[in-house]
């Protein structure tokens, strides 16, 4: 950078808004946030109950696997447990099992 460049000097303006206008801006914004307020929560409860008979439909009449319970009964001790006996097999004996049999 040269010596003799200087950097640009800014200035700042200061914009007075009379203070009927203001508070004419103000009310307006306040009455916009107002208005959408309103809006969303028409929307919000037109949805609403379309979606809790939609959910409580699902919940009473919803697709289920062929012999599962319904949700509001307990599935323990319906007899979809299995129990088994396992044992450990080490790879020397597989191999020799395998052999053997195969």
């Amino acid at each position: 950078m040269n010596a003799g460049t200087q950097m640009p000097q800014y200035q700042f303006r200061v914009v007075r808004i009379p203070k009927w206008q203001a508070i004419l801006i103000g009310v307006l914004v306040l009455g916009a946030l107002l208005a959408l307020f309103v809006l969303a929560l028409g929307a919000f409860l037109l949805v609403l109950p379309v979606v809790l008979v939609a959910a409580a439909w699902m919940y009473f009449f919803g697709p289920r696997r062929k012999g599962s319970m319904p949700p509001w009964q307990d599935n323990v001790g319906d007899g979809r447990v299995i129990d088994a006996e396992y044992r450990e097999v080490d790879e020397q004996r597989r191999k020799l099992e395998r052999k053997n049999n195969g």
